[in-house]
């Protein structure tokens, strides 16, 4: 994943670029994308601009054109790249451990630790308005791996503890409203007086598990 603290650096640090090379040009979009980030984090979406790269790596305003069309394509490489780092940690993650129960935990875990650690990405992802250069296209297709990887969780669950996947879409949806719910609390809201923020995490993990297994089990009620 680019780095958020990425420094401003002269042009002759840069790749060279050869004419027909893809292993050039990728390495300079990855440097591209690092500094793109680096200008979101300190001056948001507004900061991301061709000619504030240009600027910032003391290229030729014309420069970053050659790897993104306008201010969307750059947009749409950060979200690959952002959801790319992800899915491998969640993966990582996931794989580290064994049973249905323990997986899906792991998902979730990994998932809420990512963007703890990451604050800038998830304002980037959550935070940033539509019409500032946000690919939506990507946003779906990197959302939906995720929502696949929770799939896959729920179904292992379901496998594990006898039941048919019957409820596993209702399943998969509480399990994404908890997720962001709790994200949502912890980076928007941090400023409020919550209890200790450790013992309320792992509580939320533990009851989102609870509530997983309840809905695979005995479906959707109101009572």
């Amino acid at each position: 994943m680019p780095s958020k603290t990425a420094a401003p650096r002269p042009a002759d640090s840069l790749p060279r670029v050869r004419r027909g090379n893809a292993g050039d040009a990728q390495l300079m979009r990855e440097v591209l994308t690092d500094a793109a980030l680096a200008l979101f984090s300190e001056g948001g979406p507004n900061a991301v601009s061709m000619r504030g790269l240009s600027a910032r790596l003391g290229i030729s305003a014309m420069t970053p054109y050659r790897y993104f069309a306008n201010k969307a394509a750059l947009f749409g490489a950060l979200w690959q790249h952002l959801f790319a780092d992800l899915h491998a940690a969640v993966s990582r993650a996931v794989d580290s451990h064994t049973g249905g129960r323990n997986r899906f935990r792991a998902c979730v875990d990994a998932f809420l630790a990512y963007y703890e650690s990451h604050p800038d990405e998830y304002r980037l992802v959550y935070l940033t308005p539509h019409g500032t250069g946000v690919a939506e296209p990507e946003q779906i297709s990197m959302f939906g791996e995720f929502k696949r990887l929770i799939r896959l969780g729920v179904a292992e669950f379901a496998q594990e503890i006898g039941v048919a996947p019957t409820h596993g879409p209702i399943a998969e949806d509480l399990t994404l409203l908890t997720v962001f719910g709790y994200l949502q609390a912890a980076m928007v809201h941090h400023g409020h007086p919550w209890s200790d923020r450790g013992l309320l995490r792992s509580a939320c993990i533990g009851q989102m598990v609870l509530m997983v297994e309840r809905c695979l089990r005995d479906g959707p009620h109101d009572n």
